[in-house]
């Protein structure tokens, strides 16, 4: 029955023309609760916050990258990679000599370009100007950033840093439209940041993040940058293949 209920709310969001998607953002309020159920069913969000909570750009990189299928495993292994330069200056895998989940799934994010910093000038010597690269986690996100966000997923990485490009790729396909009570909205609250996710885990899967097995992690070669690929092919939804996980 959960399944029937999962397929008829699907098609109620869609009308399918080729390969395009139109999608309506959800009044109904047993179908709005049906898609809070799906999200955290599915491990996309560790909360259902009510519908006018402004969300920050951290948790809302956070729910794309899980529906790609980013896992808390996961997310705790990027906390512990060192590199030459941070990515972003103001996102460490550990605050106060504690590991910062939410910030591993910002970093893994950040190395591939899913998300990305804001530059800002730290200093000017001879005229030349030095940046930071931050990404303002507790800045509350706009919803171009998120759409931005899921576009680097869905689609090849074209555009990639014209987030008023992506916001039109994305109105092109269908995934926002102007029938959107959020479409206009400067900043992203949950209302709309949940239709999105939910819209994003029904596209067709692109980049997606392949399953950690801890047993290989001895094996030579083997290492979580080798998680991250894409479906070529694109034969299942983002929520198709979460549920596969679970078998």
């Amino acid at each position: 029955m959960k399944f029937i209920k999962i397929i008829i709310l699907t098609l109620s969001l869609f009308i399918a023309s080729n390969s395009t998607l139109c999608y309506g953002a959800i009044y109904d309020k047993d179908e709005y609760n049906e898609i809070c159920k799906v999200l955290q069913e599915n491990n996309i969000v560790d909360e259902i916050k009510p519908r006018n909570t402004y969300i920050n750009r951290k948790e809302c990189i956070k729910g794309v990258m899980r529906v790609i299928g980013t896992t808390d495993e996961v997310a705790n292994k990027w906390c512990n990679v060192l590199f030459y330069e941070s990515i972003f200056s103001d996102i460490h895998g550990y605050v106060d000599g504690k590991i910062d989940l939410g910030n591993g799934y910002t970093i893994f994010a950040g190395n591939y370009r899913i998300a990305l910093g804001i530059p800002e000038v730290i200093a000017i010597v001879s005229n030349e100007k030095y940046y930071d690269i931050n990404f303002k986690p507790d800045n509350t996100a706009k919803v171009k950033d998120c759409v931005a966000f899921i576009m680097r997923c869905i689609k090849e990485r074209e555009n990639i840093e014209n987030c008023d490009k992506l916001f039109s790729d994305a109105e092109e396909m269908g995934l926002i439209s102007k029938n959107d009570s959020f479409y206009n909205d400067k900043y992203l609250y949950a209302y709309a940041y949940y239709n999105m996710l939910y819209r994003m885990l029904n596209e067709q899967r692109y980049y997606y993040v392949k399953e950690y097995v801890k047993e290989k992690d001895m094996d030579v070669g083997y290492t979580i940058f080798d998680l991250f690929t894409k479906d070529e092919e694109r034969k299942i939804t983002y929520l198709e293949f979460l549920k596969q996980r679970e078998k």
